[in-house]
This record gives structure tokens, C-alpha cells and sequence, in this order.
């Protein structure tokens, strides 16, 4: 099977395909979290951002699971060598492979899950060990919601496009429109119970600022906005309640 990775190389970002690995009877769910005794992940193969490592470039890999920086196949000549392997790591287990990247320069020396994967690293579907990307609240919220028939008016959709966060899991916002009216949110998520997910939709370009409420329900997949109050306290100028269905 094949998977999307990315490469960076020097600021210049490329997408890429990564060929699998792996011999097709071991399940990924079987391979993730699998140590056996390669230790801590070796400073050269380590978590993005990427940089120079004891002498040698690294570039990122990134996959759905998570991402690695690694180093590019080294070659004499036209000729590759064997991908570099840190000191005291056990060369039995720890098995980086020279991997053609479709679309790239150079292959990237990969880890494979077949001798398990080091610590704090999991087995991605594509045969290798990334470190896992980090969980957010938003993680469900980004994408395209929509309602159709907003407001008890056939023909009135109302679309709210929430944007991937832009520091770690902070900075979430976004875009609602409907009709000639177009709007911007900050959307602060906290938990809730059962799962479900408490929604501060904030207005900080309105005069005066203000905020409508409202919940993710994970067992339906839908999004809620009440619009009957503002600030936490009933409403002077919107009314109803808005049931977003996720469209993209």
C-alpha cells in the first residue's frame, strides 16, 4: 500500500509518494509501540524541525501517523552506500533503509518497523517508524461544515470552514458565510462530558466583541452554534440555533 509522505528539503516543500514496506502479513496495529531494545530514537533520525546532525543533513519525512527527520541515502559517486547507523546503536534491530521517495532528488535513509521501532516512535502504515503527530481538540473540528435551510429559510445555507491550528494545538479560527454576510471566529474548544466538546464561536472584529456557544457531538459527527445568546446572556439581535453537518 502506498502512503503520502512529504519532503523538505532546504525550504522547498515537495509532495511526495513513499513506497511501502513491510512483508503484508503483519498488521500495523501489531507493529506500533514495538521497542524490543532499540532504546531512545538516535539523535541523527529525530522529531521535526529538521537541521544538520553530526555531520549530516537531515530531511523531513511525514506521513499520516507522524514524521521523522532523516538523513538523505549517502552515495560514492553515482553509488549508494549504507545509510549511517549512530554509535552503540544495536545494528541487529536498528535497521535505517535506503527508501526512493517518488518525486525526489535523493532517497531517505527510513527506519523500518521489522526490528521494532525506538522509544516514543510508532509504525506507521507505510512499514515505517515516525514519531506520532500530536493530538488536538480540533482535530474532527477542521474542515467544512454547512447547514441547509438555515434559519427555517429554504435555500439559505450557512457554511463554517474551521482552519487547522497555526501554533501546536492554539490559533484555531474561522470563516462563516451566508448570504452577503461574511464572518470570523476564534473557536476556543475545552471538554466536555461524554466526549462532547464545549464551543466558544468569538467575534474579536465585532464592536463589541462578543461570543456565541455551542458543542461537538462525536457520536453524530455534528456541530452546534446557538445563536439565541451572546456572552452567555440571552441575545438582543440573533436568534436560532445553527446544526452544522460536515461536508469536507
Amino acid at each position: 500500500m502506498a502512503s503520502t509522505a512529504l519532503v523538505l528539503r532546504s525550504a522547498v516543500f515537495t509532495l511526495v509518494v513513499a513506497a511501502a514496506c513491510g512483508d503484508g502479513n503483519t498488521t500495523a496495529s501489531q507493529l506500533r509501540g514495538a521497542v524490543r531494545g532499540l532504546g531512545e530514537a538516535p539523535e541523527l533520525y529525530s522529531k521535526p524541525p529538521c537541521g544538520d546532525s553530526a555531520g549530516w543533513g537531515q530531511e523531513l519525512y511525514q506521513d499520516a501517523m507522524g514524521s521523522m527527520c532523516a538523513p538523505a541515502c549517502p552515495t560514492i559517486g553515482v553509488y549508494p552506500t549504507p545509510c549511517p547507523i549512530p554509535e552503540g546503536a544495536n545494528t541487529n534491530l536498528f535497521t535505517p533503509q535506503c527508501t526512493h521517495i517518488a518525486a525526489s532528488k535523493d532517497p531517505l535513509c527510513l527506519i523500518t518497523c521489522e526490528g521494532g521501532c525506538p522509544r516514543e516512535m510508532v509504525c506507521s502504515d507505510s512499514g515505517f517508524c515516525v514519531f506520532p503527530m500530536k493530538s488536538c481538540l480540533s482535530d474532527h473540528l477542521v474542515g467544512t461544515w454547512q447547514v441547509n435551510d438555515a434559519f427555517g429559510l429554504k435555500g439559505i445555507t450557512v457554511q463554517l470552514t474551521i482552519l487547522p491550528p497555526t501554533d501546536g494545538c492554539d490559533g484555531v479560527t474561522a470563516k462563516m458565510s451566508y448570504l452577503n454576510v461574511k464572518l470570523e471566529y476564534s473557536i476556543i474548544i475545552t471538554p466536555s462530558t461524554g466526549g462532547q466538546l464545549h464551543i466558544k464561536y468569538l467575534n474579536e472584529k465585532a464592536s463589541p466583541v462578543y461570543y456565541h456557544e455551542g458543542y461537538y457531538f462525536p457520536s453524530h459527527d455534528l456541530l452546534m452554534e446557538d445563536l439565541n445568546f451572546k456572552m452567555g446572556r440571552p441575545s438582543p439581535d440573533t436568534s436560532g440555533v445553527l446544526l452544522y453537518s460536515k461536508v469536507a
